[in-house]
């Protein structure tokens, strides 16, 4: 199965209750389905251009620091994928942001785990024959390095001092050059991709 996750999505904007039923129905399917993500400007350079994303729905484990992951915004009532940067003690909350710095300083804010729609495990760009798993060890130790970044950045007004804010962007930048790289090796070596 293949969903459409942007700015337009194929999941009704104006019925949350009817989103969170799918998502509901989809995580007792137990497997991840791909959607494709048009809008990454906020996850830039992290991520960039149209891409899709392989969706472990539900809560199936905790989410962690660094990974990526799908959610409803509370205010625009879109599904947004960004990466989650804390999780509070009793799991009820999870703070989110994009990996983009803007100049007012990090995109983000808590929000509730019922509004959690599922996490990414993979993605591959169109044109690619491969995906690209998130759970490589290099590229779950980037995506923390953003996660902690982000959630300093985050809590500091304007976004941090200048050494602070380049520190975050190379972090970003490595990421990407990590996905490139696993994207590569798995060219080169065959891995099979999640199928939906």
């Amino acid at each position: 199965m293949s969903y459409s996750l942007s700015m337009a999505p194929s999941l009704p904007p104006d019925n949350p209750a009817l989103r969170r039923f799918l998502r509901d129905v989809w995580a007792k399917e137990q497997h991840p389905s791909w959607v494709h993500y048009v809008d990454t400007q906020s996850m830039a350079p992290s991520l960039h251009g149209p891409v899709d994303l392989c969706v472990q729905w539900g809560m199936c484990q905790p989410l962690q620091p660094g990974d990526l992951f799908v959610f409803e915004d509370p205010v625009l009532h879109i599904l947004v994928a960004h990466r989650v940067c804390q999780v509070d003690e009793s799991g009820g909350r999870v703070l989110q942001a994009g990996d983009r710095l803007l100049s007012r300083g990090i995109p983000g804010n808590w929000i509730g785990s019922d509004a959690v729609f599922g996490r990414v495990t993979a993605l591959r760009w169109p044109g690619t024959p491969r995906g690209i798993g998130l759970n490589r060890p290099g590229v779950i130790w980037i995506g923390r390095q953003i996660a902690r970044s982000s959630a300093r950045l985050w809590t500091e007004n304007q976004g941090g001092p200048i050494p602070a804010r380049m520190l975050h962007r190379a972090w970003c930048w490595a990421y990407r050059f990590a996905l490139f790289i696993s994207q590569e090796v798995a060219h080169a070596k065959h891995v099979p991709i999640p199928q939906s």
